[in-house]
């Protein structure tokens, strides 16, 4: 699937760069068309990495398109008996196409150790960062990375999470270049939790306050393997596991981090959606049902 993005030039202000990306295993390769309404057409133009860099910030970008970047919550009022909350007074909508920087729910442990739903923004910024918005990508936390890693080692140690969701988006690459967008969940459960980590960051000058979260991932099993090309999926914790992974005062990272690990296969299952998916705009849940009988998996 090739995605879109349209900068100004500030040069010619009638024109346009359009990105045209290009997502492949290992790269993404953009090629850009100076476009102006006084020309007949398009003219190729393969701008340096400079002006990559002027036009969007092609890191970031290129992490969005490789990395589990979208997630479903189809029913948030199945949360409270999942995890034993009180959800009265809160207002929580389903969403069926969540992306970076979406505010989520979230389950933690209060400072009284007893659980609460909160909205938290699905980018974690860390509480030592300078600045709110960050140069490069924090909703998947790598489970090898948690204790080498500043953005991630603290909140690993003392401020853990639960992501409710009804399952995770993952696009398939196939030989044409081309992607394939998958529903991937839990067999069986119509509500389900991923490992996840929080902070609290705060503006010294104004006083304001961010909490924010990650998505822990691991190694894929087999079935998101054949899915994912990166062969990495989003750590799902069973309901056994909730009270170690929520309890303030585990400090117990080797413990911790042997809950880290891919969920069954045989428990899952996958099918193939509605192609264009990754648009924001396709958020009801009649854009996730499978599109043939041959695409399911599990």
């Amino acid at each position: 699937m090739i995605t879109l993005i349209q900068r100004m030039n500030p040069e010619f202000p009638c024109s346009k760069y359009v990105l045209i990306m290009d997502p492949s295993d290992n790269c993404v390769n953009v090629t850009s068309y100076h476009i102006c309404p006084c020309w007949c057409g398009p003219q190729l133009w393969v701008p340096t990495l400079r002006e990559k860099r002027n036009l969007i910030d092609f890191a970031i970008l290129r992490k969005l398109l490789i990395m589990c970047n979208r997630f479903v919550l189809g029913d948030p009022s199945l949360a409270g008996e999942e995890y034993r909350i009180d959800l009265e007074g809160f207002d929580w909508k389903p969403n069926y196409n969540i992306g970076p920087s979406t505010n989520i729910m979230t389950i933690r442990a209060n400072e009284g150790g007893e659980r609460e739903a909160v909205s938290m923004q699905w980018m974690l910024v860390p509480s030592w960062s300078k600045v709110k918005k960050l140069k490069y990508l924090t909703v998947n936390a790598r489970d090898d990375s948690l204790l080498s890693k500043p953005t991630w080692r603290e909140p690993f140690k003392r401020s853990r999470c639960l992501i409710p969701n009804s399952g995770f988006i993952e696009w398939k690459h196939l030989e044409d270049k081309t992607k394939e967008p998958y529903l991937i969940y839990l067999k069986d459960q119509k509500i389900s939790s991923f490992a996840g980590i929080w902070d609290r960051w705060r503006d010294n000058e104004t006083g304001e306050t961010l909490e924010s979260c990650a998505i822990i991932t691991t190694d894929a099993n087999e079935l998101v393997g054949e899915i994912h090309a990166k062969k990495r999926m989003p750590v799902y914790l069973h309901k056994s596991e909730y009270d170690e992974w929520l309890d303030p005062d585990n400090h117990n990272t080797d413990e911790l981090q042997d809950l880290l690990v891919p969920y069954p296969s045989e428990e899952m299952a996958a099918h193939k959606i509605f192609p264009k998916i990754g648009s924001y705009k396709y958020n009801a849940p009649e854009y996730l049902l499978p599109l043939s009988q041959e695409s399911l998996f599990g």
